[in-house]
């Protein structure tokens, strides 16, 4: 059980991580437009809510759908029971299990977008402009 904790805490790492590198990316990508909206008067914190908020609208509709695929198979019964070193667990899928699902997978959207949205937020006008893809 000891060993099953930690697989699942670095694999939220590793999501975490890759979640933030997507978003990174993204941000990257769009570094001309970020400084276009900075030059048409929006804040640096606007960029930030706006890099930080797409991070975790992302992160929702990714948690909906999982939790909607995991819902599925346990209605259908094609997965009823988890078992290992004689362990036996039954898998449930309710209202406390989507929201505890939906609300981690979330702040792990917000946590991964962070850094991507401070660097977005603090791009200098002129180098944001003059950025080539």
């Amino acid at each position: 059980v000891t060993i099953s904790r930690i697989i699942i805490i670095v694999i939220i790492a590793v999501i975490l991580i890759a979640m933030g590198n997507a978003i990174s990316m993204t941000t990257l990508e769009r570094t001309r437009e970020f400084g276009i909206l900075r030059t048409l008067g929006f804040r640096r914190g606007a960029i930030l809510g706006m890099v930080v908020s797409e991070g975790t609208l992302q992160a929702l509709v990714g948690a909906v759908i999982g939790c909607a695929v995991v819902q599925g198979v346990i209605s259908a019964n094609l997965i009823n029971t988890v078992s290992t070193c004689g362990i036996t667990i039954t898998l449930t899928a309710g209202a406390e299990v989507w929201a505890g699902g939906v609300g981690v997978i979330c702040l792990g959207g917000l946590l991964g977008s962070l850094t991507p949205a401070w660097r977005a937020s603090r791009l200098q006008i002129v180098t944001a402009i003059a950025h080539k893809e």
